[in-house]
């Protein structure tokens, strides 16, 4: 009961719902029912997928966008992005290794239908820039427009002993790997998600990465020009 009456004071606030790790148990039906959520995500484990047919049919009948898997199908892909985008050395003050990065993301975010572009600096602030995708609605337009933030550069310059990404099982290190690439990454994927259950169509969205999280370049208000627009 709680939770039904969070979901209709979320949706007074033009709020949609999604639900995560959806299974094919009762109490999943009954969750599609009662919250009646606007995007499912059906979890990827080897008895679900067994399912996933009448799964995305239940979801699809309740109304909802289904993610059928889509990130966990794809995990493998993301994790090669990251240890590209981590490989290549972005320290703050290494302009070109900060640009790099950038254009390693542009490819996968024009896919998905967005448009790139870079933001250049004057050359006397001494860093690489800022890099945004964009997708704007024209028509049929809905929701509300959405602004999704990361970084590319790292506190570790061209100079630092870390610099590689490696693995261990589960564990990944390297530069970068929490803050801020593997949030890049996980902003990329869930789009790519998104994008691949048809559910970017008709939404505005803008995803802004800085070059300079780890140390602004002055002055603030040139740095920072393109998201206050």
């Amino acid at each position: 009961e709680q939770t039904v009456a969070l979901a209709k004071a979320l949706r007074q606030l033009h709020c949609g719902l999604a639900v995560a790790r959806f299974g094919s148990s009762d109490a999943a039906a009954a969750i599609l029912e009662q919250l009646k959520p606007e995007y499912v995500k059906i979890q990827a484990d080897a008895g679900s997928l067994e399912h996933t047919g009448d799964l995305v049919s239940q979801g699809a009948s309740a109304g909802a966008q289904v993610i059928v898997a889509h990130v966990d199908a794809h995990t493998k892909d993301a994790i090669g992005v990251l240890e590209e985008v981590v490989n290549l050395n972005s320290g703050t003050l290494n302009a070109a290794g900060v640009r790099a990065v950038g254009e390693a993301f542009r490819p996968h975010f024009e896919a998905i239908g967005f448009e790139v572009r870079w933001e250049d600096y004057p050359e006397e602030m001494a860093r690489g820039g800022n890099f945004f995708a964009e997708r704007l609605c024209e028509k049929d337009c809905r929701g509300r427009r959405l602004l999704l933030i990361g970084h590319l550069d790292t506190v570790f310059e061209p100079d630092h002993p870390f610099q590689k990404f490696s693995r261990d099982g589960d564990t990944a290190r390297g530069p970068g790997i929490a803050d801020m690439k593997g949030g890049d990454v996980a902003i990329l994927y869930a789009l790519k998600a998104l994008d691949a259950a048809g559910a970017l169509a008709g939404t505005t969205i803008t995803v802004a990465f800085t070059g300079d999280e780890e140390d602004v370049a002055d002055p603030h208000e040139i740095a920072r020009a393109g998201l206050v627009e």
